[in-house]
């Protein structure tokens, strides 16, 4: 199991749409756990689950917008 940390920064004036519709596909994935926060969210799974799902929404996401995205990768870090 690993837990991600992500912020997202869609570089857009009405960004904060764009933040609504990344967190809401993310909970669409029901393999891992999506747990909101107010300056990021945590994504915890299995590896290949995390990943899998990181790469196919991050990639949507910068064809659609000029983003920025930060990520902290852990195996350790329980929430």
């Amino acid at each position: 199991t690993i837990s991600v940390e992500i912020s997202y920064y869609p570089l857009v004036d009405r960004y904060g749409s764009a933040v609504s519709d990344f967190i809401s596909r993310l909970e669409e994935h029901r393999e891992v756990r999506i747990v909101p926060g107010g300056m990021s969210t945590v994504i915890i799974g299995g590896y290949d689950e995390v990943f899998g799902l990181l790469s196919g929404e991050i990639r949507r996401f910068m064809e659609k917008y000029p983003s920025v995205f930060t990520l902290k990768i852990a195996n350790s870090c329980p929430i």
